[in-house]
């Protein structure tokens, strides 16, 4: 736990891989909290002027200076799988749209790989290449949803910001991790690695499902290094938070900036709508708290996390565990009640407010127009503008059924489809895994996109 930005206490509870007491030195694995250290480690690259947020990947990925003879060295471009009628890509896909999960990429998360069926050479790991080809467990990356409009979550962008990270640099992620986070913020106990018994042996095993049964092997291996790959503690994930909020306020750490002030800034700047009123910036997610706040949370087989950090104080919390999503609710509800004492506990107490009740349009009438992208007034700046997507009626209807045509900014050409059925004619599959619903509700029109909500100019 840290107030005002410093480390105040620290406690633990259980065993380690070594059937030792878990210590503060004992690590675990970060899951997806791994997203926002790595972004950390790009944003000191951007600082240096080797790589920038808003630069095609494809610029970066023509050119390589990856001299190792492996599997990554290879031509690879960002497949891309969308509804007949679109014929194009407008926008540029950008390192700060793959951190936001704002790209259209696919591939949500990782099952990570078995370290006994690894050591054992029943199982291959694949390289960060091998990865986004689908070489491994999980699908290939692709395009597959409307860029810089919705939100969809994709641990496989943010595999595309490790692959494109290695060809710039020349070097493995978790060398950069390395160079650009450990050794500047003196971490003592976060490791990148897919070798046996990471920070000396000193780790937690992973446990699996209510009954705690533990991972086989011990714990799975992530190749994907930037989205899931990181083993740390709750004290040096504290210490990252603390470097961004001291850079965030101008300060040093140890004499010597660790951000500028603006980079840290637009790391917790709000510029992609999330879920549930949340927000990101670049690699840290601001939920609608009363509260501003950067956190991030994580789960991989066997591991969960989760850590806040207050802009305004520099106070926060950090809990890891090696268990399964039970731990979530015991430790939410223990980081409420430490909170509680320390003067911050607010953060989580949101005011309820009554949701309007929704209705079906009238008719398809009601459903033609312009439909802005709503954004927390709280997170967001007042100047923002939010994307548009413009829908008409079908040019070309189909089987009797509500037709409708999506217009997007980011995209050429149309998506036209058809209702789902008489009992739902206002639900539209519009992109291959995200729907379209059209309400009613406080007498307007909104579309309701994936987990964003738009509403109708």
């Amino acid at each position: 736990m840290m107030q005002q930005s410093r480390q105040d206490t620290l406690a633990s509870l259980g065993l380690s891989s070594s059937s030792l007491s878990v210590t503060f030195a004992t690590c675990f694995q970060a899951a997806s909290i791994s997203k926002p250290i790595s972004a950390m480690a790009v944003m000191r690259l951007v600082q240096r002027g080797v790589l920038d947020l808003d630069t095609d990947i494809h610029e970066y990925l023509k050119h390589s200076n990856d001299t190792e003879e492996v599997a990554e060295k290879g031509e690879w471009k960002l497949p891309v799988s969308l509804p007949d009628g679109i014929v194009g890509v407008k926008t540029p896909i950008t390192l700060r749209l793959l951190f936001g999960h704002a790209a259209g990429t696919s591939v949500w998360g990782f099952d990570g790989y078995n370290r006994k069926q690894v050591r054992e050479g029943k199982l291959k790991v694949p390289s960060t290449l091998g990865i986004l080809k689908g070489e491994g467990n999980s699908p290939k990356v692709e395009l597959n949803c409307v860029p810089n409009t919705v939100h969809q979550y994709s641990g496989g962008g943010t595999t595309i910001i490790q692959f494109v990270v290695k060809r710039v640099t020349g070097k493995p992620f978790w060398k950069v991790i390395e160079e650009e986070v450990v050794v500047p913020l003196k971490l003592e106990h976060t490791v990148v690695t897919l070798e046996d018994s990471p920070n000396g042996g000193d780790f937690a095993c992973g446990h699996m499902f209510s009954d705690c049964i533990p991972v086989p092997g011990g714990y799975h291996l992530y190749p994907e290094s930037a989205a899931a790959g990181v083993w740390t503690t709750p004290m040096d994930i504290c210490k990252i938070q603390t470097a961004l909020f001291k850079s965030f306020c101008g300060e040093t750490i140890d004499g010597k900036m660790f951000l500028a002030k603006d980079l840290a800034k637009e790391m917790v700047t709000p510029r992609f709508a999330a879920s549930s009123g949340a927000c990101l910036g670049i690699g840290w997610m601001m939920p609608e708290v009363p509260n501003r706040e950067f956190a991030h949370g994580g789960m991989n087989e066997g591991y969960v996390c989760d850590t806040f950090t207050l802009l305004e104080s520099g106070a926060g919390i950090t809990w890891m565990a090696s268990s399964e999503r039970q731990s979530f609710e015991v430790m939410n509800e223990a980081s409420k009640a430490i909170g509680q004492v320390y003067g911050f506990g607010e953060w989580q107490q949101q005011e309820t407010t009554t949701q309007p009740e929704e209705e079906v349009p009238a008719s398809l009438d009601e459903c033609v127009g312009n439909f802005q992208l709503v954004v927390p007034d709280t997170l967001f700046d007042a100047d923002f503008v939010g994307p548009v997507i413009r829908v008409e009626r079908s040019l070309k209807p189909r089987d009797g059924k509500n037709s409708l045509d999506f217009c997007f900014e980011s995209l050429e050409g149309r998506v036209s489809c058809s209702s789902h059925d008489s009992d739902d004619a206002f639900r539209f599959q519009v992109m291959p895994r995200m729907d379209a619903k059209f309400v009613k509700a406080r007498g307007k029109t909104t579309l309701q996109f994936g987990r964003n909500v738009f509403v109708q100019e």
